[in-house]
């Protein structure tokens, strides 16, 4: 009878902290994670999933693409994974925070306040009444057409005779 034992070290100092989005495919549909830091190893991220250590997901990442991983460890909603097939360093350097995704409960979107004020139009620019623009639009339609047409009675006098 023999113990077997694992021992996973986890190189804290390759590790990039990042603020990525993903998504995790485990048993039904994607559900959505933020990826609080990177290495060529595994990652950090933080989801609603209800996951367990030892369960194999697939995950995906803009820093890395489609990939799969073990979760290793659980704390809440936090969990760490391990890629069962590293990512490039170079990956890991190129992932980008991405300042643009807020996160948070922001309610239902509903009419605009009454006098909100619609954007300026820039300097310089005139817009023609909605008519005018539509008669413009099928005038350049009609030409195009024809201009077509004519090109197709050259190409055909020349091919046929």
């Amino acid at each position: 009878m023999g113990l077997r034992a694992e021992l996973t070290v986890l190189d804290r100092e390759s590790r990039r902290p990042v603020r990525l989005r993903g998504t995790i495919r485990h048993g039904q549909g994607p559900v959505d994670m933020e990826i609080h830091d990177l290495s060529t190893t595994g990652f950090r991220a933080e989801t609603p999933a209800e996951l367990r250590v030892g369960d194999h997901v697939a995950v995906g990442a803009t820093a890395f693409g489609r990939t799969k991983a073990e979760v290793i460890w659980q704390q809440g909603t936090i969990y760490g994974f391990r890629f069962d097939r590293g990512i490039s360093e170079l990956d890991v350097r190129h992932a980008r925070e991405t300042p643009n995704v807020v996160i948070g409960d922001f309610g239902e979107a509903g009419p605009a306040p009454a006098g909100m004020a619609l954007p300026a139009p820039l300097p310089g620019e005139v817009k023609l009444p909605v008519g005018t623009r539509l008669i413009v639009i099928f005038a350049s339609t009609v030409a195009c057409w024809a201009a077509l047409g004519g090109v197709g009675r050259i190409l055909y006098g020349v091919l046929a005779g």
